[in-house]
């Protein structure tokens, strides 16, 4: 039995592979999405969280550095093994939940925690593109705002096809 929280996935569009990571393992499946055959099992990845799969079929992932949390971005061979292509360059409190766009230029991060915001990159080279949320969120006021979260437990991000995005803040029920 696993814990949801405990618990991410994303699958490619094209390709075969289904990721699942367990953040209290350190551990990350990839499985053949057809058959459930397990393809690889990875167990170098501290602390793998939130998954997202871009255009291109290459994983996205929240992992810890130490103490600190990123945002990678890996090639993933038909084997299942993975290769680095980037880590964000950028500062995450609690990277949550990852969403990329339909168009796949930009991956939308839920941070949580002190930041309560959400951030975009562009896919293509990591470069950030824009944030929106007041940092703190419902944290640190409790003066209500369109531009104000309380992201905690579980969240996603929900591309439509036409570019737009649902945001879950379970903490605002």
């Amino acid at each position: 039995f696993v814990a949801v929280a405990e618990l991410a996935q994303d699958l490619q569009q094209r390709g075969a592979l289904l990721f699942v990571s367990h953040t209290d393992k350190n551990e990350l499946k990839i499985l053949n999405k057809t058959t459930g055959a397990v393809v690889q099992t990875i167990t170098g990845i501290t602390a793998p969280g939130a998954l997202a799969v871009d255009g291109g079929d290459n994983l996205w992932l929240v992992r810890k550095n130490g103490a600190v949390s990123e945002v990678a971005q890996y090639s993933v061979a038909p084997d299942g093994r993975l290769t680095e292509l980037q880590v964000l360059a950028a500062t995450f409190d609690t990277p949550m939940a990852l969403g990329v766009s339909p168009d796949g230029a930009t991956l939308v991060v839920v941070d949580g925690g002190a930041s309560q915001q959400l951030k975009a990159f562009a896919v293509s080279g990591g470069a950030a593109a824009w944030t929106f949320g007041q940092a703190g969120g419902y944290t640190v006021s409790p003066a209500v705002s369109d531009d104000r979260f309380m992201f905690e437990g579980h969240t996603f991000v929900a591309f439509m096809p036409d570019g737009s995005f649902w945001i879950g803040d379970f903490g605002n029920s």
